[in-house]
């Protein structure tokens, strides 16, 4: 308890909630003070008779008289009577209390249509809100005195008061703000949040570029296999039309022929062959042409195999040159595209563009909202939207504005490939009051109410509009800009005044801008490239981007966790430290180098991370720093920079023509919170949340040291290095810094030691990187270790043969296995059946070749202490899972052989039974049916047939690089003789010798399984499969029946 006077207690504010107060005597001498509806002061009266009354008192103004609650009645003879009803539980009716609210009016207008949802995109959370705080108020019974503002209310630096609505919440004005406004760290001193009201954001709403805007189109409607076969094809067709033509002429009777008929033949010269090919493959046709039959054939089987090629090529190309890309999604690929970018001009707009400090956002403002020497982009909605309609053109406006503009200026095609990116961010906009407000526990309950009563959801489809739905893609045709034709302009200017090996030259050159590699010798022609690029306003970004192998080529196929997934959903071409790669699960935050996100993932096994086919096409190396021919995978921590120099980075080299198997082995260091009260120079590590000006709360080492290098190339050749992803194209180094970059690339690469007790280094400091201030470890950091496991690709003729193909039908094989199918690979399936028919194999001949023989399998085998030779012990043998190598299985199967009529026995113990090493080569994993890299051990009775439904079998995995101790525990019921008495309905079980089944003498439980599945496969699907222990060649399951199979094989 404290000891206050009234007059303390009301100066210090102390009669507001939470404080409860017990007043006792003649509560009227406190009539000057207020007591608000949010206040708990309980007053303690004695009446008439010994009894003492307790009543609750409370103002709803500061101007209004007490109201009395009556909470309780004490009596001195010991009764006491409770009111049940809360003592604030009338305090909601305000009884007509004048609440002062404040709203922002952006458009005076606005003051005319609050009501009738008219222009509902012009100041559309103000009236929504209006509406709102008009049911609010007749739920508390309050009246209305109403404030309108042209601002939410910033803070003067000088003064520390807040302008608009903000500055009436924080003078004591107005109550209410009955606009919403953001959260932010400074008005959470001078107002409170009450509820969210409105689900608006600010964005970045642009259409999606066209296609051609990131990549060939020309180069898109076929795949590389039909383009070299095309190449193959013409250089056949020009040789063999060669070769006709000069024997046409070495001919006597054809020669005589044409100079008697003063014909224009075709003349034995090999340019004249290949201008009628170039003529035949852009349907213009020829004027000369062979005159014998076979040069006639030649010629029309020539037009008519590239009129259908032309026919496809054409159609293609109208359907790519129709298509969008949705590769800008971050801030970062607005700012490197070439879209232009507006904002709408409201007050709040002005305020988070104009201080923005984090690095992306700044560089969005300066270089293209409000560009020096220019006037800023900030228009109104209407002409922000219609600008956003022709094209290459981002406006950043309030969603329901933008999307209102839309549904009335847009069409129908045109609303189909609208896409978003966030600039402002920020939470929802809430409703707020005065700080400490009396009102704001009655209110808050308000606003929940009408949330909970389906009124706000109401009202907010009424005034919003979401995204239009697109309905009419495909309904119509663009036509066809520059964009779409660069490339094919490109080409035609470029080769009309470059050769074959200038085109070399100028790649040569551009590469050295990887590697810093300068000579002196090629000056003039660096100044020459350079002058070219400036004329043509070319920037080496767009260029070095423009000639890397874009992912979808480089990246063939992709699987994440075991599921096939398009490559270009998972992977995106990004900016590194090593230039444009592709790049996988890199989410770093706050920092302009790339997006914002969570990483992914994954879980233990080979079948659970990711996988890549990479197509490492050898004519793609026209600039090579690496000394081998492959790819390099680097394995770093998602949300940090990589940089080799930091330690958090890994690499593996990846050779071409092999299959890899990467295993990431992660350390993680967490540092305990308490390290932080020991000073830097003693802990020597910072946590990511130090340093959060500079490296906004994600500090690294890595980051520290790109900064260095950033600064340290900003001083000595003033720009950056295209690779490092802050540069842009008024601050990139170009061609001509190609001598200074050269001069300081070890410096670059070379850090020097932070300490300053290396006397003996002084000579080096001038020729490594020294940072202004240390770049300390992370106290909190992972490394990665990469275990890799590498194997030759077994395909003979890697060169001319698609390994894809031989893994397919490999694959397809693989599928008797598991019964697995899918729709779109049937046509393939069925071929080849049909290749396998005509060479003569049958499906159980070939399972059995594709099987890993057990002596190759099996490295040694010990059976009760004595070292034996595998094949004596193990046998091939067809099992309900293929192939596999068995030991004393001694069960009598058709056209199967046995090792013993008795099966093997041992005594208990580690030594006294089998030992067996497995040589587990991880290349011969063709199709797996595991989830990991190992090998299933199935145990079962040595007399019946394996079957998992009937419950006699155990099976484990055993996992590759493991050394596995099995111990066997078996149960066995015997049953006497006497049952056989009693009626197979009541004992429910039968003995080995009452049934025989198909699958061998003796009656078993999984023998009437097994019998029973034959049953069913062989009426639906007419075939046995190869696995079944009866199937032979003339009734063994084909290709053909896995689609049946895969139908049942749930039943």
């Amino acid at each position: 308890l404290y000891n206050y006077n009234e007059f303390q207690a009301a100066d210090l504010k102390l009669f507001k909630n939470p404080f409860k107060w017990v007043l006792y005597g003649d509560f009227t001498t406190l009539s000057n003070y207020y007591f608000g509806v949010d206040s708990q002061v309980y007053v303690i009266h004695k009446g008439d008779s010994d009894s003492y009354t307790v009543k609750s008192i409370y103002k709803y103004s500061p101007n209004s008289s007490f109201v009395q609650n009556d909470v309780a009645i004490w009596s001195t003879n010991g009764s006491f009577s409770r009111n049940k009803t809360s003592a604030i539980s009338n305090r909601k009716n305000l009884m007509g209390t004048t609440i002062k609210i404040s709203y922002v009016i952006t458009n005076l207008n606005s003051l005319n249509h609050l009501w009738d949802y008219r222009n509902n995109h012009i100041d559309a959370i103000s009236k929504l809100n209006y509406i709102l705080v008009h049911h609010l108020m007749d739920f508390l019974n309050a009246s209305k005195e109403f404030i309108m503002q042209r601002t939410w209310g910033y803070k003067n630096a000088s003064t520390g008061l807040y302008s608009g609505m903000a500055g009436d919440l924080q003078r004591g004005l107005a109550d209410l703000g009955g606009t919403p406004l953001f959260f932010t760290i400074d008005r959470i001193d001078i107002i409170d949040y009450i509820a969210a009201t409105t689900s608006t954001y600010m964005r970045f709403i642009f259409r999606a570029p066209p296609l051609s805007y990131v990549t060939n189109v020309f180069t898109l409607p076929f795949d590389a296999t039909v383009w070299h076969c095309s190449f193959v094809m013409v250089g056949v067709v020009v040789v063999a039309i060669y070769i006709i033509v000069v024997w046409e002429w070495k001919n006597q009777r054809f020669r005589e022929k044409f100079l008697e008929a003063h014909t224009t033949a075709l003349k034995p010269n090999f340019f004249d062959v290949i201008m009628l090919e170039i003529g035949a493959i852009s349907q213009q046709g020829t004027d000369v042409e062979p005159k014998s039959n076979a040069g006639r054939i030649a010629t029309i089987l020539t037009f008519l195999t590239l009129m259908f090629m032309y026919t496809s090529y054409s159609a293609n190309i109208v359907a790519l040159l129709q298509s969008t890309t949705d590769s800008i999604r971050t801030l970062e690929d607005l700012l490197n595209s070439r879209i232009k970018l507006g904002v709408e001009d409201i007050v709040y707009a002005h305020y988070y563009f104009e201080n923005a400090q984090e690095p992306v956002r700044k560089a969005i403002y300066q270089q293209k909202v409000a560009p020096k020497g220019q006037k800023p982009n900030f228009m109104t909605a209407e002409e922000g939207m219609k600008r956003v309609q022709q094209g290459f053109f981002a406006f950043h406006v309030e969603l329901n504005t933008g999307y209102k503009i839309v549904s009335d200026i847009f069409q129908e095609n045109e609303k189909c490939g609208l896409m978003e990116v966030e600039y402002v961010n920020l939470i929802e906009p809430w409703l707020s009051t005065r700080k400490n407000s009396a009102y704001k526990e009655v209110m808050k309950i308000g606003m929940k109410k009408m949330k909970e009563s389906g009124i706000q959801n109401r009202e907010m489809k009424k005034i919003y509009t979401r995204k239009p739905i697109c309905h009419g893609k495909g309904s119509n045709f663009d036509s066809v800009g520059m964009i779409d034709c660069y490339s094919a302009f490109l080409i035609f200017g470029t080769t009309s005044t470059l050769n074959i090996s200038e085109i070399t030259d100028v790649i040569q050159i551009l590469g050295r801008l990887y590697d810093f590699d300068y000579h002196a010798s090629e000056r003039t022609s660096i100044e020459k490239l350079h002058k070219s690029f400036e004329l043509s306003e070319i920037d080496i970004i767009t260029t070095m981007k423009f000639l890397t192998t874009p992912c979808e080529d480089l990246l063939l196929e992709c699987s994440w966790k075991g599921v096939p997934v398009k490559c270009s959903k998972i992977f995106r071409l990004s900016l590194t430290s090593e230039g444009y790669c592709c790049t996988f699960n890199y989410v770093k935050k706050s920092s302009p180098l790339l997006g914002d996100g969570t990483p992914v993932k994954g879980t233990d096994g080979i079948t659970k991370g990711l996988s890549v086919i990479i197509n490492n096409d050898v004519e793609d190396y026209q600039y090579v720093p690496l000394l081998s021919t492959g790819v390099i995978v680097r394995v770093f921590n998602p949300t940090v920079f990589p940089d080799k120099s930091s330690g958090s980075l890994s690499e593996v080299l990846a050779p071409a023509s092999t299959e890899n198997f990467l295993e990431i082995v992660p350390t993680t260091i967490r540092t305990v919170s308490e390290v932080g009260k020991y000073p830097l120079s003693k802990r020597q590590c910072l946590f990511d949340n130090e340093k959060p000006k500079k490296f906004k709360g994600l500090y690294s080492q890595s980051d520290c040291n790109m900064e260095c290098r950033i600064a340290s190339s900003l001083a000595l050749c003033q720009c950056i290095p295209f690779m490092i992803p802050k540069s842009t194209p008024e601050t990139v180094c170009d061609l001509t810094n190609l001598a200074c970059l050269n001069r300081y690339r070890n410096k670059w690469n070379s850090l020097y030691p932070e300490k300053d007790d290396y006397g003996q280094l002084q000579r080096e400091r001038h020729d490594s990187l020294r940072c202004n201030e240390i770049c300390y470890p992370s106290c909190d950091g992972t490394s990665y270790e990469i275990l890799t496991d590498t194997a030759p690709v077994r395909t003979a003729n890697l060169t001319q043969q698609d390994p894809r193909l031989m893994m397919t039908y490999i694959q397809f094989v693989g599928q008797l296995y598991d019964f697995d199918f899918k729709q779109e690979s049937i046509k393939n399936l069925l071929q080849f059946q049909k290749i396998l028919d005509l060479a003569g194999l049958t499906i159980i001949n070939l399972v059995k070749t594709l099987t890993i023989p057990c002596n190759e399998l099996l490295n040694s085998c010990t059976w009760q202490r004595v070292r034996i030779n595998c094949s004596e012990i193990f046998l091939m043998r067809l099992t309900y899972e293929g192939y596999c190598c068995v030991f004393n299985y001694i069960k009598e199967i058709p056209n199967e052989r046995t090792t013993e009529k008795m099966p093997l026995t041992t005594e208990s113990g580690l030594e006294n039974g089998l030992s067996v090493e497995i040589t587990n080569k991880v290349d011969d994993y063709f199709y797996s049916t595991l989830s990991s890299v190992g090998v299933t051990a199935h145990v079962f009775f040595a007399n019946d047939y394996p079957d998992k439904v009937s419950g006699s079998l155990n099976e484990i995995l055993i996992e590759s690089k493991s050394e596995n101790f099995l111990e066997i525990v078996p149960t066995t019921v015997k049953a006497v003789k006497d049952v056989l008495h009693y009626p197979v309905p009541e004992r429910e079980c039968l003995f080995d010798t009452e049934r025989r089944t198909v699958v061998g003498k003796a009656y078993s439980q999984s023998d009437c399984y097994v019998e029973c599945r034959l049953e069913s496969i062989l009426a639906l699907c007419k075939c046995v499969p190869f696995k079944m222990p009866v199937s032979n060649d003339n009734t063994v399951c084909t290709l053909e029946d896995i689609p049946c199979l895969n139908r049942y094989r749930d039943k």
